[in-house]
């Protein structure tokens, strides 16, 4: 046999075992990767006093916005920092789903909280994160997945949306809190989620939510109050 000849099954050889290596060395980035939080998820501290008076105080204006009697029966407009809205996530929601349904409820502990972005909003959990674009349709506020979901921070296609929510679990949290008539409100149809466009008051009239508008760290709510079921349209 030819030094020529001997080499060449030696360096197959070699060529395997790296190949083999770079590809142990990926999955275990790989799996690093999904195993660690996802670089949105940053909780608030609830036991700092200014997590819970930002949600005590987000959640006495959404009641004294969504009651208020107006002479202009026309849309009316509320913008929410994200901020807020994850202190409330975190402290106020917890606390009142284990007043209603007791302490073990699903979301009697702090679930999830969520990222206002310019084109999208993310539900973020410790283990998760679930991108989708929000909007009016045919009578409820659609959550349409989109790109940027992932686990830990392994991106993931939208084609897996399906099992990260269920790892966030939205109808579970979502019929902790569902209204006094019973059934869920939370609905899953082609791939998108779909709640109730309108909120009934103790009064007969209805709050109906027009448009969604995300920005960074924001949104703003377009809304309608009406006297029975209606609908409207977004200002200009």
């Amino acid at each position: 046999m030819s030094p020529g000849s001997a080499a060449t099954p030696t360096r197959s050889r070699v060529r395997r075992r790296l190949v083999g290596i770079m590809f142990v060395l990926g999955a275990a980035l790989l799996l690093v990767t999904a195993a660690t939080r996802p670089g949105d998820f940053e909780p608030p501290d609830v036991d700092d006093p200014e997590t819970v008076e930002r949600a005590s105080l987000l959640e006495k204006r959404f009641a004294s916005e969504l009651t208020r009697v107006r002479s202009d029966e026309g849309p009316w407009a509320i913008r929410v920092r994200e901020d807020d809205v994850n202190a409330w996530l975190w402290t106020r929601l917890p606390a009142w789903i284990a007043n209603r349904g007791g302490k073990d409820s699903f979301g009697a502990e702090p679930v999830f909280q969520v990222r206002f972005l310019r084109d999208r909003l993310r539900l973020c959990t410790d283990r998760v994160a679930v991108s989708t674009a929000a909007g009016i349709d045919d009578g409820a506020l659609v959550l349409r997945p989109t790109s940027g979901s992932a686990i830990g921070r392994l991106p993931v296609p939208t084609t897996f949306i399906d099992l990260l929510t269920r790892a966030i679990d939205l109808r579970g949290l979502v019929d902790s809190v569902r209204d006094e008539a019973g059934g869920p409100v939370l609905s899953r149809e082609d791939g998108v989620w779909r709640l109730p466009d309108r909120l009934s008051l103790v009064d007969g009239r209805e709050v109906v939510l027009l448009e969604v508008r995300l920005d960074e760290g924001e949104v703003v709510l377009v809304l309608e109050t009406v006297s029975g079921t209606s609908t409207g349209n977004p200002p200009e």
